[in-house]
């Protein structure tokens, strides 16, 4: 789909592992994030779609963009929460 393409294209061009845990989140938040939702409340996106939308800003979130595993000191619904309920 274009717009899980999209979101590779951007992912590329960002220097994940130069980044901060702090500087990623911010990162998924402001730009992934918000054409996400964006693209949500214009159209209903099938499950495999968001599915794949979710596992690109994961990894990019806990590897960098790397292909190397890491641990994840949270898990990712605790993360993915809004300002109001998360930690």
């Amino acid at each position: 789909m274009i717009l899980e393409e999209r979101n590779e294209k951007k992912l590329a061009t960002w220097k994940g592992k130069s980044l901060s845990i702090a500087g990623r989140a911010t990162l998924i938040n402001s730009s992934l994030s918000s054409t996400f939702i964006y693209h949500m409340s214009i159209y209903l996106l099938p499950k495999g779609t968001t599915d794949k939308l979710d596992k690109q800003r994961r990894s990019f979130f806990w590897q960098g963009g790397g292909q190397k595993k890491k641990y994840h000191l949270l898990r990712w619904q605790i993360i993915n929460k809004s300002k109001k309920y998360g930690v």
